[in-house]
């Protein structure tokens, strides 16, 4: 039997670099992505690609396109690590209680988060490291700002589906 996890937090209509910049920046330690990051993008669009072929289409992007997304949109991968590996690393604790945060209670409530953070950063050995490690993966993966960006943007007016990506009509031939 074979399963699938389908994870529907963050739907939206965006590039398939976003979605796997979140779950390797979130998940992964940086020895691991850098071990790992030439097969997983591999693997990822060779997955994409045999999915799509299978549904009767196929992207309209190379898997160098891809992974030149992929590597353009890191400042993603790391702002969502940020916000996911003290979520993830946490004391039980510090962990996030919603229903504490009101109108009347705001200020103490971000104090207290502010509190929990740098409480975590100074007592859990492993966080700062992570996210050090973050931040290092962006600056050595991050896009040359002197280029045009190139994002695998949904076609307008078609349906959301994987096929509807594609590169914008002004990187098309870069």
């Amino acid at each position: 039997m074979e399963v699938m996890l389908v994870d529907f937090q963050l739907c939206r209509r965006s590039s398939p670099a976003l979605d796997l910049n979140y779950l390797l920046f979130s998940s992964l330690t940086a020895n691991e992505r850098s071990r790992c990051l030439t097969r997983l993008l591999d693997d990822y669009y060779s997955t994409f690609r045999a999915v799509l072929i299978a549904a009767g289409s196929v992207p309209s992007f190379t898997q160098e396109q891809f992974t030149q997304e992929f590597h353009n949109k890191s400042m993603f991968g790391l702002i969502f690590g940020a916000l996911a590996v003290p979520a993830l690393m946490c004391d039980a604790r510090d962990a996030q209680e919603f229903s504490v945060a009101s109108d009347d209670h705001t200020v103490d409530y971000v104090m207290k988060k502010r509190e929990s953070a740098l409480r975590m950063l100074s007592s859990n050995p492993l966080m700062q490291p992570r996210l050090l490690s973050l931040y290092e993966d962006v600056t050595r993966h991050a896009p040359d700002s002197s280029r045009a960006p190139r994002d695998l943007e949904c076609s307008q007016g078609k349906p959301a589906t994987a096929a509807t990506y594609s590169l914008p009509e002004s990187h098309a031939s870069a």
